[in-house]
């Protein structure tokens, strides 16, 4: 019988940019993942981007439009570790955009509560 693994750690950008991530492993594959970059504006942190696999399927939640799932389908043949990784050089990479673009949305939402 193979065990299944979890495992959980913080990886810090920034002091005030993180990622969380997480997965668990059978035989040293990749069956399940999450990974979220959340970022301290004013003193309050904030979930900015995640994506993972949790519910059965690939999607990711650019919180600085919604937080509604966003499917993705063109990764479909990928494995697992390979999405993974991807996925964490391409927030690694971008992170200081999805931050603007959260701040910006902030901002903007602040401004149509105000009016």
């Amino acid at each position: 019988m193979t065990q299944s693994k979890e495992i959980k750690y913080i990886k810090q950008l920034t002091s005030e940019d993180l990622l969380d991530i997480n997965f668990t492993s059978e035989s040293n594959q990749i069956q399940k993942f999450a990974i979220n970059y959340r970022a301290s504006i004013q003193d309050e942190w904030y979930e900015v981007y995640r994506v993972d696999n949790y519910h059965e399927y690939l999607h990711e939640i650019k919180f600085w439009r919604s937080s509604e799932q966003i499917m993705i389908k063109d990764k479909n043949k990928w494995s697992l570790k390979v999405i993974f990784d991807h996925y964490i050089d391409e927030v690694v990479g971008n992170f200081q955009n999805y931050r603007r673009y959260f701040e910006e949305a902030l901002r903007k939402n602040k401004m149509k509560k105000r009016g």
